[in-house]
């Protein structure tokens, strides 16, 4: 199981370069849909506190928990190991020795987690390369097809069952399956500000009950047994 948590490169538009910049205005413009304020300061500034950390080109990611399961006949335990700093390269870095290390046959590991293939890996390959970082044996997946990436499970596509059209939160499974929520001090989009904020440990606390929801989501989807709090192991 993998999440990350994102944050806006700079604390603020403000404190973005020139280039850069000039970079958002062009990117507001496909976000804002045609709204008339699409150049105002102002407009700016609050579209990047709001969407700036969702974006590999504007964004780092701070946070990185993974949950290993320990698998007999039944899932015996799920150990949740973090990685989080400012350095984003260290982390990054830590990460991906530990794919490389450990979970590096497609045919033998799995890497799970919900929304997975939009959004957390595509995310990752892309601060990896932008940070010169080797991309491991799992993550080497440039152009494939579905059906290249069978190491790949998302809770969400388990849920779609073909009916591409739909959508549906981690938050919202959770609530329809019986899963504790992990957002009950803080979602997704209150990161980036809690980042600035210096809130890292809450921000890391955060990431391990999404991966553990997450962990929980995927064996009620596979028909598995739930997983009680006895069996989960924070590293």
């Amino acid at each position: 199981m993998v999440d990350i948590e994102t944050a806006s490169m700079v604390v603020s538009y403000d404190n973005l370069d020139s280039q850069s910049q000039s970079f958002w205005v062009k990117k507001s413009k496909r976000l804002s849909k045609n709204n008339n304020n699409g150049h105002d300061e102002k407009y700016l500034s609050q579209l990047y506190d709001d969407k700036a950390a969702i974006f590999a080109e504007f964004g780092k990611i701070i946070c990185i928990s993974v949950g290993i399961f320990e698998v007999s006949e039944q899932v015996d335990s799920l150990r949740i190991k973090s990685y989080h700093s400012d350095d984003e390269y260290e982390l990054l870095t830590a990460f991906a020795e530990l794919l490389q290390s450990h979970f590096y046959d497609k045919y033998h590991h799995t890497i799970a987690g919900h929304n997975l293939k939009e959004f957390d890996i595509p995310f990752i390959c892309r601060r990896m390369i932008i940070n010169k970082i080797k991309l491991p044996n799992l993550l080497r997946i440039h152009g494939a097809r579905p059906w290249q990436v069978p190491h790949l499970m998302d809770t969400l596509e388990l849920w779609k069952f073909g009916d591409y059209k739909n959508y549906s939160s981690l938050d919202l499974l959770c609530s329809i399956l019986g899963v504790p929520s992990p957002k009950d001090k803080m979602d997704g989009s209150q990161v980036s500000r809690a980042y600035w904020e210096g809130k890292i440990e809450e921000i890391k606390s955060y990431c391990e009950k999404d991966v553990l929801a997450t962990a929980r989501v995927m064996l009620r989807l596979l028909g598995r047994e739930y997983l009680a709090d006895e069996a989960v192991v924070f590293l």
